[in-house]
């Protein structure tokens, strides 16, 4: 079988230097313990993550691209949690692991690298900065052999950015590193190979989070530093001219004042050379912390023109550039959020053209704007919010498909519930996160769909909450996605949206009398009540929308709450006819075990149903809706049959110690489309198909009987058969591991083959949550009978990753 893999959603962690753009036009950030690339013209156009690199074991700390003068960048450094520094080298899109630097005993935090020559087969020079209060210095060769040279021991003190440069006119690097000490440290490399320091730049009142380098002219070098001060200072490092001596503070003739000016002296091979230092602006726009700052370009010749780049925590991005008449910075662009549940920026950077500003944020959300030409002479150009990539910042739990396969949605340990689409344009369809129904303030477990417009989910509360869909949301799903929910009908009735109350966990509907314009009433209300009693606003959108608009205009209405369990929600399950909901929370003995069976018309409980004596961790109806499945940590399964005329269910078959099979907690279950299978999966490496037989009953089996057992190489942790059989007349069972692993395996009665096996750099780097098929599949052509079929699997897992598969026969 042919997988592709179409979707890939992750946000950027939280690091200021998680986040990085080459001048090969790509970018890389951090997610969890891997390294996204992310392509912004993939897709004719509309972006997408393009490379998934995974060697580290721990968060990623930081990302940077090793400068090649205004060329490609082929290589890129990665640092972790884990101690380690990784290199990657590669062409194009496709990167792999060059090197580990190994040598760290604390979490490394920063790094930057530095061809030695002109070419890729240069040396490449390696500063990195841990939590073990070192910096060390590392010489990568071109066969990428590498070796530590240097050990610089920062006493009890911490390197929180570090950036490399060559001095102007002389080939010798030099890299500053801003610590806690409110000081930036500039070291430059002397004849025997060592960094020696040089000089320290003063001026900051709180730690130094951000440096930057440009250099201009080939003669001078500003350095940017930013700290939590709130402010940016510019440090000018030029050529010492010969009779240069330094006047520290000192007033020449009256009323005439002299910036202070220090020297900073370097020593090549033969030679020494003096620098002057001057302070050459500090700027004060921000409100809070700055976390980075970036130049554009990295390198200034002749008269051209440069621009300096600052991100804040106070939700704003500053584009900084000198006046050209005066001379004095001024704030060109000033760009940010507003409103929302956001914490400001933790980075920033500019497109290699210098028209387009990619921004994280605290809750690893990303942020674009593109600088729009003018219309006409008389308008001016503007900075215009543009479609970024996205995705949940925590472990994504739980999976769920429309019932039309016209998007999914995923629930998080981020307290969100998203929705995902595919958005079409003219030149292509690529997916996106299309809203975001559900904003919380508990840890999300677990979510099923009812139909188009309603869904179900469960958090780390004992709440059931059932959502339904906005007027809003069906008008910009159908723009969007050119998907017609055919709910025109249902549609009269929506609210136009919903909005949270600032003290509340409830979305509450917000309906069209409520937009109506009460501005002039708003003088005659006392100033606490002339705040808004909600934040919707009634957005028409044709492409997906911005993470402001995601935060407080795409939310579904919350339409009921379902009390009853004694614990925190585990996992729920909807039959296929949407008229039955069952819930089941955590629990340590059978009464808090039982499943709550609830119907979705009037919401009421109609049942419960008890057997297990631990938590159930997954519930799945039957295709044809005769069976409710249920397994649990007590390593037993259990078959229900329906009963139709009254909805009640009764046990026909379990597993019990005699002919479990499963020796650990089942993780995951899934019915055959036919309704004649079902597969467990479970801790104990196996995946076991179960299926009906004819003959009389017997022992707790009932009806069923072991049809299949396969071993996996890890903890199977979730299962899902596809929505119907291939050409070959097989099931299509998609398994899901503990190391991340997605394998594909197609069985009849006589044989079971793996037919495709995911490994980290396309499925995931830690355990796998979730795997689900999508309830519709395409066709390779218009030949329904001997065309190929396509499958789409969607999975979840611990590393925030939720990706979409097309799967060719």
């Amino acid at each position: 079988m042919d997988v592709k893999v179409r979707y890939r959603s992750a946000s950027c962690n939280r690091n200021p230097q998680s986040l990085d753009w080459g001048f090969n036009n790509l970018l890389c950030y951090a997610a969890c313990n891997a390294v996204l690339i992310y392509d912004p013209q993939a897709n004719g156009g509309t972006g997408n993550v393009v490379c998934t690199l995974v060697n580290h074991t721990s968060r990623v700390n930081c990302v940077r691209w090793i400068y090649r003068g205004g060329n490609p960048e082929h290589a890129l450094l990665s640092t972790s949690v884990d101690k380690t520094v990784t290199l990657w080298k590669g062409q194009g899109a496709c990167f792999s692991r060059a090197s580990v630097l190994v040598g760290h005993t604390g979490a490394v935090t920063t790094a930057d690298g530095i061809y030695l020559g002109d070419s890729d087969n240069s040396p490449i020079t390696v500063v990195s900065a841990a939590a073990d209060s070192t910096i060390r210095t590392w010489l990568v060769m071109p066969d990428n052999e590498t070796k530590c040279t240097q050990v610089i021991d920062l006493k009890h003190g911490f390197a929180l950015d570090v950036k490399l440069t060559f001095l102007p006119s002389l080939n010798v690097p030099v890299f500053a590193y801003g610590g806690d000490d409110m000081l930036v440290h500039m070291y430059a490399r002397n004849p025997t190979g060592e960094f020696c320091k040089c000089h320290t730049f003063q001026g900051h009142e709180d730690w130094v989070r951000g440096i930057d380098f440009v250099t201009y002219e080939n003669k001078h070098v500003l350095l940017a530093s930013c700290g939590q001060d709130g402010l940016v200072r510019v440090w000018k490092v030029s050529p010492a001219a010969s009779d240069s001596h330094v006047k520290n503070d000192k007033v020449g003739i009256e009323n005439e004042v002299k910036v202070k000016e220090s020297l900073l002296t370097v020593h090549t091979e033969g030679e020494t050379q003096s620098f002057s230092v001057t302070l050459e602006t500090v700027l004060a726009g921000h409100e809070n912390w700055v976390y980075s700052v970036r130049w554009h370009p990295r390198t200034v010749q002749g008269n051209g023109t440069y621009s300096l780049l600052s991100a804040s925590i106070d939700k704003t991005l500053i584009l900084w550039e000198p006046d050209e008449s005066s001379g004095l910075w001024i704030d060109k662009v000033r760009l940010g959020e507003v409103g929302g549940n956001s914490l400001g920026f933790y980075g920033a950077v500019l497109s290699p053209d210098g028209r387009t500003i990619f921004g994280h944020g605290f809750q690893g959300a990303f942020h674009a704007w593109k600088l729009q030409a003018a219309g006409n002479e008389q308008e001016a150009s503007s900075w215009q919010p543009m479609v970024t990539m996205g995705g949940h910042f925590d472990e994504v739990r739980d999976l769920a498909w429309d019932p039309k396969g016209a998007y999914l949605l995923s629930c998080s340990k981020d307290q969100t519930t998203r929705l995902h689409a595919p958005w079409v344009t003219v030149d292509d369809k690529s997916w996106k996160e299309v809203a975001r129904p559900q904003v919380h303030g508990y840890d999300m477990n677990c979510i099923a769909v009812v139909d188009s417009l309603h869904f179900v989910s469960g958090a780390e509360e004992k709440v059931l909450r059932a959502f339904e869909g906005t007027q809003n949301f069906v008008d910009n799903f159908n723009r969007i996605c050119k998907v017609d929910l055919n709910l025109k009908q249902k549609c009269k009735e929506l609210a136009e949206g919903a909005s949270v109350p600032s003290l509340g966990l409830s979305n509450k509907a917000v309906f069209k009398k409520d937009l109506i314009n009460t501005s002039s009433n708003e003088e005659e209300k006392h100033p606490k009540d002339q705040y808004p009693e909600f934040y919707f606003v009634a957005v028409d959108l044709t492409e997906p929308p911005t993470e402001e608009n995601l935060l407080q205009n795409t939310l579904w209405t919350e339409e009921q709450k379902l009390y009853g369990h004694g614990y925190e929600l585990f996992t729920v399950a909807v039959s296929h006819d949407g008229a039955l909901l069952a819930s089941a929370c955590k629990a340590s003995n059978q009464q808090h075990a039982a499943v709550f069976l609830w119907d979705t018309a009037t919401w009421k409980l109609i049942g419960k149903l008890v057997f297990h004596n631990l938590t159930i961790t997954q519930m799945a109806f039957s295709p044809d809706d005769n069976y409710l499945l249920t397994v649990s940590r007590d390593r037993s399964w259990c078959v229900y049959q329906r009963n139709t005329p009254d909805n009640s269910f009764s046990s026909i078959a379990h597993s019990d110690k005699t002919n479990a099979i499963h020796q650990r907690i089942i993780w995951s279950c899934s019915w055959s489309h036919d309704s004649q299978h079902f597969a467990t999966a479970s801790r104990d490496k196996k995946v076991v198909v179960w299926g009906k037989h004819d003959a009389h009953a017997k022992g707790s089996l009932g009806p069923f009987e072991s049809r299949l057992e396969l071993d996996t190489e890890d903890s199977a942790t979730a299962v899902d058969f596809a929505p119907c059989l291939t050409g070959s007349k097989s099931y299509v069972i998609a398994v899901g591991l503990d190391n991340g692993s997605i394998f594909l395996y197609q069985w009849n009665e006589s044989s079971c083959t793996v037919c495709a096996m995911l490994r980290a750099t396309h499925a995931h780097h830690l355990t796998v949550k979730r795997l689900k098929f999508s309830p519709c599949i395409d066709l390779a052509n218009e030949d329904e009978i001997n065309s190929r079929k396509i499958f789409h699997l969607a999975s979840s897992g611990d590393d925030h990753f939720v990706c979409v598969y097309s799967i060719s026969e």
